[in-house]
């Protein structure tokens, strides 16, 4: 891996500075470009299915596939051995919930898709898909541990992801 830099911005006017990467997500064919927050308390990355409609994601036609039960609560059922399964069998979502911060739960999906940091190859990550209007959300599952460690300066307004 190679190192990515990024900065403290105000991803709304009247937001404090947070740490902002531009992130490229591709599914299949298709790749878009989203400024994500880096939320390093978060598990998953958190981005609106509005974005996956834009990757061409179709949420009606998945969502009727979903992985089976007992490979979910088999003792593969890891996150990254779920990954794997579902880019081996070519679809599969993992109906799910999400609890924000508020205490407001959310139904939502886990769907893989791949990403890139900076100059980095392209490596996949789950991602959590909620129906809701929120800032895309870059978590830890799948990004951190690609890298030794990740740095943020906020004297500086800035950080990097450090192989």
């Amino acid at each position: 891996m190679i190192p990515v830099s990024f900065n403290f911005k105000r991803y709304k006017a009247e937001n404090v500075p947070q740490p902002i990467i531009d992130v490229t997500f591709t599914h299949k064919d298709k790749k878009v470009d989203f400024a994500c927050v880096i939320d390093s308390g978060a598990d998953y990355t958190l981005l609106p299915m509005s974005f996956g409609i834009m990757l061409g994601i179709d949420f009606e036609q998945i969502a009727s596939k979903p992985l089976i039960r007992d490979f979910m609560y088999s003792d593969r059922a890891d996150p990254t051995n779920i990954m794997d399964r579902i880019i081996e069998i070519g679809y599969g979502v993992i109906p799910t919930s999400s609890v924000c911060a508020c205490g407001k739960t959310t139904n939502c999906f886990l769907y893989p898709v791949f990403v890139k940091l900076g100059d980095n190859d392209l490596f996949p990550i789950m991602v959590i898909w909620t129906p809701n209007n929120v800032p895309p959300l870059l978590g830890r599952i799948g990004v951190f541990d690609k890298f030794s460690s990740v740095v943020f300066n906020k004297r500086n307004s800035d950080g990097s992801f450090i192989p």
